[in-house]
């Protein structure tokens, strides 16, 4: 299990904010909510909600659908999409929303090209799950954490937190995200 903060002291701040596209995603791997089979139908449900919520009005809601929505096209390889949808989650996510604010930040550390400011974020989203007892989106983010974690070249970090997240996900008997984690891994 993973304790304690997956942050280093005196991370060093880089100039540049853009997103890197050089390594394909470990959420690849890994969506415990839907496969890559059923991308295309998760994308169009979930933009069918954003756009009903948006002509609502309805706010709270849309937060955490364009945070999914986001994860979707992330995963898809579809980024300036995801950014703006990450974007708009952050904007609109309320601070008491855990799903929403985690969400937000689990995308834009994975989008951000600065590695430092993206562990910062990507910790701050693990430090808010852990407050609460919602295990599957703790294991999700904890192999959000290790994918920026292998993006920093933090390579056996990534590997001892994507442990953590097998465990949790092996907790709540789930086999899929437990067997998509370990057969890749061994072969990478």
């Amino acid at each position: 299990m993973l304790v304690g903060s997956p942050l280093k002291p005196g991370l060093r701040w880089e100039s540049s904010d853009r997103r890197s596209r050089a390594h394909p995603p470990l959420s690849r791997r890994v969506e415990s909510r839907f496969s890559p089979a059923t991308f295309r139908p998760r994308k169009l449900a979930l933009r069918r909600d954003y756009e009903a919520l948006t002509q609502l009005g309805e706010r709270y809601l849309l937060s955490t659908v364009a945070g999914e929505l986001a994860r979707v096209l992330y995963a898809q390889g579809r980024l300036d999409e995801a950014e703006k949808c990450s974007r708009h989650a952050q904007e609109l996510a309320d601070p008491d929303d855990i799903a929403s604010t985690t969400l937000w930040r689990t995308m834009q550390a994975k989008l951000l090209r600065n590695r430092d400011a993206a562990l910062i974020l990507i910790g701050e989203a693990v430090d808010l799950l852990r407050r609460t007892d919602s295990v599957v989106a703790q294991a999700e983010t904890l192999v959000d954490l290790a994918e920026v974690l292998r993006l920093a070249g933090r390579r056996k970090e990534a590997d001892d937190v994507l442990e953590g997240a097998v465990e949790l996900f092996e907790a709540k008997g789930n086999v899929a995200a437990v067997e998509a984690l370990r057969v890749p891994a061994a072969s990478s």
